[in-house]
């Protein structure tokens, strides 16, 4: 047997690293055609909160400290991946974006190790996979220094360790699926709530009802740790700043919502509500002297404000963010290529007035079709729930571009792929019978 044939044989016998090397060619490819156009120091400041990242990186590799404004705001997870990213790679920014797209090549292999656990079909999982090897959101943030790509391969690696766990039966799984599950909620705040999924997944997993209160039992272990975990940096940011979260970006996601009610109550725009909240942090910290509490303080009275007095605005409010967050097209590619920014700017605008960015949500209610059809309704109720998840946690941000749901292809994926290998079997077969 040849190379090329023992390559191909191994690629089918593994269509996980089919994905991975597929996800890996398409990210380098873009870091290349990235660096084309810029010098590589100024991939490491294409956002602000790349910027952040990158620094407060540096800081925790030099100097060890996480008491830093970075950590303060993000939360100590992925800047501690940074700092350990940099130390491996020598400081070397080109290794440091090819690590990243490692990474992310990573989270499109577990998507399929991911989806064919949970639906048992390698056809569903390998465009599960592929879907999210080729999505241009994924691509993207694969070449930036932002932290959704180490919470998506950490979120998936927790989950897929969890049903390990109910498969196995093995109790030591439980304990490090909490581990895993809490380290992604110190890379990013929306992980926090992660735990309450548990018990229900757990109920919808096992359809054996002689050991379901056993592995519920010990899938509480699993939330228990995770609740501690967090809870050991959660107590030191309270200690410090009166305010019980893993990072300040946790308000403020909730400040969000209280800008667009704010923006919607008063009839003015987004920029202005923006200057309004921070009129009144600003007051408020010149007299406690912490910004953090006097952030957390002005949000939740404006919002107990506006649950009183507005409340309709402000549940329109949230569920508005939800729905652009979901259907939003804009990207980071116009800052990752300069040269092109036009070009991706017309295409979004094009996506977004046609209604075209609703595509995958059309095909993803398909796919529950298919799974209601199919009599599934079990695997359906969880992937809703993961889906529905990360859509609530999209509620509490708002232009961010399509970052804020990437977690959602999580679900999405696998939803979208079952349509996907129905319509590729049909005309497969249509085309051999002629």
């Amino acid at each position: 047997m040849s190379s090329s044939q023992e390559l191909w044989r191994t690629f089918r016998e593994k269509p996980w690293l089919s994905v991975f090397v597929c996800a890996l060619l398409l990210r380098l490819g873009f870091l290349a055609i990235m660096l084309s156009q810029m010098d590589s120091s100024a991939v490491l400041q294409l956002c602000s909160d790349a910027d952040v990242y990158y620094r407060t990186g540096a800081i925790i590799r030099e100097t060890w400290d996480f008491s830093t404004p970075g950590t303060t705001l993000f939360g100590p997870g992925y800047p501690f991946f940074l700092a350990l990213a940099q130390w491996l790679t020598g400081g070397s920014t080109v290794l440091l974006m090819v690590l990243h797209a490692i990474l992310s090549s990573l989270g499109s292999a577990l998507i399929y190790v991911w989806a064919n656990n949970l639906v048992g079909n390698k056809s569903v999982a390998l465009a599960a996979g592929l879907l999210n090897a080729f999505s241009f959101t994924s691509i993207s943030l694969a070449n930036i220094l932002l932290s959704e790509t180490l919470f998506f391969v950490l979120t998936l690696v927790g989950f897929i360790v969890f049903l390990r766990a109910h498969a196995t039966g093995k109790k030591s799984l439980y304990v490090v699926a909490g581990f895993v599950l809490a380290a992604a909620a110190y890379v990013r705040v929306m992980g926090e709530f992660l735990f309450v999924l548990l018990p229900f997944l757990t109920w919808l997993f096992l359809s054996d009802r002689s050991g379901r209160l056993k592995r519920i039992a010990w899938t509480l272990v699993t939330a228990a740790v995770m609740i501690v975990l967090m809870g050991l940096w959660a107590q030191q940011f309270y200690r410090k700043h009166g305010v019980c979260t893993m990072a300040l970006s946790g308000p403020g996601g909730l400040g969000h919502v209280v800008r667009v009610t704010y923006a919607a109550v008063e009839h003015t725009t987004g920029t202005r509500a923006r200057a309004w909240t921070d009129s009144l942090v600003a007051a408020r910290d010149s007299i406690l002297h912490d910004y953090p509490r006097a952030f957390n303080e002005v949000t939740m009275e404006c919002l107990s404000r506006y649950l009183k007095e507005h409340p309709g605005r402000l549940t329109y409010a949230y569920l508005r963010n939800i729905s652009e967050n979901m259907h939003n097209e804009y990207g980071l590619q116009d800052v990752q290529f300069p040269k092109w920014a036009p070009g991706f700017n017309k295409t979004w605008s094009f996506l977004t007035e046609k209604k075209l960015n609703y595509r995958v949500t059309l095909l993803a209610v398909i796919g529950c079709a298919f799974l209601l059809i199919e009599r599934r309704y079990r695997l359906l109720l969880a992937l809703l729930m993961v889906y529905g998840y990360f859509a609530a946690m999209a509620g509490c941000s708002m232009w961010q571009t399509s970052r804020i749901f990437y977690p959602g292809e999580i679900a999405w994926t696998i939803l979208v792929a079952f349509p996907l290998v129905r319509l590729f079997n049909f005309f497969r077969g249509k085309f051999s019978r002629h």
